[in-house]
């Protein structure tokens, strides 16, 4: 019977699916709707989840997978590890599977840039998350949603940029190009008629987070409220980067830095600038590949039969 290696990335906005052959040869790859227990909860990730693995599998050959791995995004208890486990188990009994892991996101976009010793993980889209590890120690930081957390991600720099529009429009603060951009955005005139557009039905995180685009079309513009924004965002950025170094004792020696997140990717040559003053040992990699090719990388390692306890949630959690 042939088997197979999937690997999965689930996040905000969307999952990304791999299906390989044991040697980690993609033999299919797509995208399908987001599978974060936080923004969508564990029913609707387990539905998308099992759909998403009918597409993959649409129209190859009968087989079994030998490793499943799934990165999860908002995966930070061990609590959720058994519940999601559980389901995600019986949601996807019919794909036979011999080994199920599942991993908090950020170690799936960490494996995707450095194999190094000591690294650290910035995740900057939807949301953001931070974490990094030594030859001793896991340490993690923010990660814990929207309301717990996400300072400097996408999602915060939409939020604030729809702030900022309002207080454009009605004179409590500057002006700014992105009371034009928002209004266009959601093709309104007037304030008043965003109400409607942001509270019913609720604009989704991943729909706040859109808006970052509009921010740093603003910025490029030169539009200094917008610009505002996105230095905000980069310092808390790197904030979590300093603060996961500090205690992991990096602040004076060399490491591996991988971004990942189209929000802190697109901003990757501002960050970098900061980064340089604050911590200029560290290396920065912005892998070209998408984050799911580190969880399969983690697939291939336990098929090797190695060790792979340093992807366990127990270690940050």
């Amino acid at each position: 019977m042939t088997q197979y290696l999937v690997a999965i990335d689930g996040g905000g906005t969307k999952t990304d699916y791999l299906l390989s052959d044991l040697n980690g040869q993609v033999i299919k790859q797509l995208s399908h709707s987001p599978t974060s227990l936080t923004t969508n909860g564990i029913g609707i990730a387990a539905f998308n989840l099992r759909e998403g693995m009918r597409l993959l599998f649409e129209g190859i050959p009968t087989g079994k997978i030998a490793v499943l791995v799934i990165a999860v995004a908002g995966l930070d208890t061990r609590e959720e590890n058994n519940q999601a486990h559980t389901i995600f188990s019986e949601v996807l009994n019919t794909f036979p599977f011999d080994q199920l892991k599942l991993i908090n996101d950020s170690m799936a976009a960490l494996a995707n840039g450095s194999q190094a010793e000591q690294a650290i993980i910035l995740i900057g889209g939807t949301g953001a998350n931070c974490l990094g590890y030594n030859q001793s120690q896991i340490i993690k930081v923010s990660g814990l949603d929207y309301v717990l957390t996400d300072e400097g991600s996408g999602y915060d720099a939409g939020r604030l940029a729809l702030r900022a529009a309002v207080r454009s429009f009605d004179g409590r603060g500057p002006k700014s190009l992105l009371e034009g951009l928002v209004f266009d955005h959601f093709q309104v005139k007037k304030a008043s008629q965003l109400k409607a557009k942001v509270y019913n039905p609720a604009l989704t995180k991943a729909e706040t987070a859109s808006l970052a685009q509009e921010c740093h079309q603003a910025m490029k513009a030169g539009d200094s409220v917008a610009t505002a924004i996105i230095n905000y965002c980069l310092d808390e950025l790197l904030l979590n980067v300093q603060t996961v170094a500090q205690q992991l004792a990096l602040t004076d020696q060399a490491f591996d830095l991988v971004i990942a997140g189209s929000f802190i990717t697109n901003l990757s040559d501002l960050f970098h600038q900061r980064l340089s003053l604050k911590l200029p040992h560290a290396r920065l990699i912005a892998p070209k590949q998408l984050p799911v090719f580190g969880a399969l990388k983690i697939a291939q390692q336990i098929h090797a039969g190695q060790d792979c306890r340093q992807y366990d949630l127990p270690n940050f959690c």
